[in-house]
């Protein structure tokens, strides 16, 4: 597993599976995240067609409350 070696990750608004997009599993990330003592930074990754200037602000909050979940 490459977690344990990580110093920065990008986590993905949306992903896409067999299935089309859909959102990312974040929750899933910061276990594993947590699971092998990461403590560097989470960047964000847009991709979608919506402005980001306003789709990001609520995705940033949802971020940032699986992060305290976590934390």
């Amino acid at each position: 597993m490459i977690a344990p070696h990580a110093v920065n990750v990008q986590v993905k608004a949306m992903v896409r599976d067999e299935k089309g997009p859909a959102p990312s599993d974040w929750d899933r990330v910061a276990g594993m995240l947590v699971a092998n003592n990461y403590r560097g930074y989470l960047a964000l990754e847009y991709e979608e067609k919506a402005p980001a200037i306003t789709a990001t602000p609520a995705l940033f909050k949802k971020l940032r409350a699986v992060c305290e979940t976590y934390s």
